[in-house]
């Protein structure tokens, strides 16, 4: 178990940091980091021109960290049902996302990522246009422009209302940003305000903070929890999230079973628009009543676990109307902001894959069952791939007429941006997110004047977790724009 990584190995001549522990390799340190990117990026800075990553983990495992855009194209796009996610991570991100797209493989995700952006027509939808648009077609994700706009505005009067009770007091934005984000999620997937799911002891946004944003103590056990099953182990951070997790997964369930009702008083054919109008807006279709349309009877049927599971996923200035979609992408300068936000701050820290097979990545072969780690930040912060400067914010990078695309040609590549993933397996929600940013910023921006101070609030800290979250508050202050 020790001497084969070091002896026998096919992988044991790859690039290697050599400074874990002989047993636990670099386990405790991915623990103790500061944030899930910590060891990766440094990883990265110690083999600039390494493709592949080498490290072990409890007992020798081996790992490999991607570092080069020809290994994501690899996994992503030319082999990419070659791979599947490890058992441990189907085990961690199933606890929360449950069982849906994010942890379907193969022929099954191939069939309901296809239902998913309305490329997969079945007998029922050939009876309307409608249904050929998915709940992730950007035909319909254009139609929840007037939802985004309305939870921005919602967003600005809050902030408004603080600032008249506060007077040039900045504001935690964490708090209030994570409930206007939430109540967008909340009518595009399931067509209802989020308040509509709040229990007598707690909002629903406080479930799912249970869930998302635990206590350190909760992160600890969560990291331990990746290499060693131990949510059965009676502590007070495991049962506050078990309990938070069957508290949502049940008000979901209530929740589809009531759609499902209403469904099946009117049918699935003639009064189909009658019920869709009750639940969306602008005529889109949220997700929840999307799935049970498209597969809500017969055999294919969704079954309530497959549809809490896709749910629960749903876990990113010119004028003074509310902007439209065509308005929200005529400005480069913001698509430009929005990409290097994304860039900076990738929302997910990190993606596992291991090969089914044998398989061959940049030359290298990689013996089936090997967990390859793909850490969206490495190949966001690559200095090869944007140039010296590429950890530094500069939204001017994105720009068409930027100069460092031609002295990096590998940043204008698909494939190099890595925070939504890419391939036959990008987010599904890629678009409905940046869109979302766009039209809360829009709304901010002209609105009021924006002033984070570093010398008074210091810099952002991460939580050491699988999605971004920042450790503590993020103060900013709020200044009205006068007509």
């Amino acid at each position: 178990m020790f001497l084969y990584p070091h002896y026998r190995s096919p992988l044991r001549f790859l690039p290697d940091p050599n400074d874990g522990h002989f047993m636990l390799g670099q386990t405790l340190k991915f623990i103790r980091a500061d944030s899930a990117n910590d060891l990766p990026l440094n990883f990265m800075r110690r083999f600039l021109d390494a493709p592949l990553i080498r490290y072990t983990h409890i007992g020798g495992a081996e790992w490999i960290l991607v570092n080069s855009v020809q290994a994501v194209r690899d996994i992503y796009q030319s082999k990419c049902y070659e791979f599947v996610k490890p058992s441990y991570f189907r085990r961690i991100t199933g606890e929360i996302a449950g069982i849906g797209l994010v942890n379907a493989e193969g022929d099954i995700h191939r069939q309901e990522r296809k239902l998913m952006n309305g490329k997969l027509a079945n007998s029922r939808s050939r009876t309307s246009a409608n249904l050929a648009e998915g709940a992730f077609k950007l035909a319909n994700i254009k139609k929840l422009v007037p939802v985004f706009n309305a939870k921005a505005s919602a967003l600005s009067c809050s902030i408004g209302a603080s600032l008249s009770s506060c007077d040039n007091e900045a504001i935690d934005v964490c708090d209030v940003f994570q409930k206007s984000t939430f109540g967008v999620i909340s009518l595009a997937t399931l067509g209802i305000e989020s308040a509509t799911l709040d229990t007598p002891q707690l909002p629903f946004s406080e479930l799912y903070r249970r869930i998302l944003d635990q206590e350190p103590a909760g992160i600890t056990l969560s990291l331990i929890n990746t290499f060693i099953p131990i949510r059965w182990i009676p502590l007070k951070a495991n049962q506050d999230f078990l309990n938070a997790n069957k508290e949502v997964r049940q008000l979901l369930r209530e929740t589809i079973r009531s759609r499902i009702s209403e469904i099946q008083r009117v049918g699935y054919g003639g009064q189909r628009k009658n019920i869709m109008q009750q639940f969306t807006e602008e005529g889109s279709q949220d997700l929840l009543s999307f799935m049970l349309y498209e597969r809500g009877g017969g055999e294919d049927r969704w079954s309530e676990d497959e549809i809490l599971g896709h749910v629960k996923i749903l876990a990113s200035i010119p004028h003074n109307a509310p902007p439209s979609y065509a308005e929200l992408e005529s400005l480069p300068y913001l698509a430009a902001f929005a990409k290097e936000v994304v860039r900076c701050f990738s929302p997910i820290t990190f993606n596992a894959r291991t090969p089914v097979k044998d398989t061959t990545v940049c030359d290298t072969v990689i013996p089936a069952g090997t967990t390859i780690l793909i850490t969206p930040q490495v190949l966001n912060s690559h200095p090869t791939i944007w140039g010296p400067d590429a950890e530094r914010f500069d939204p001017d990078r994105h720009l068409p007429d930027d100069t460092r695309g031609e002295l990096f040609p590998l940043s204008r590549d698909p494939f190099a941006m890595a925070s939504f993933g890419n391939g036959p397996r990008i987010c599904i929600g890629k678009a409905f997110g940046l869109l979302q940013m766009k039209s809360m910023l829009v709304e901010l921006l002209r609105n009021f004047e924006l002033q984070r101070e570093n010398d008074v609030f210091g810099g952002v800290k991460v939580k050491n977790y699988m999605h971004l979250k920042p450790k503590g508050a993020i103060w900013v202050k709020f200044k009205p724009l006068s007509s």
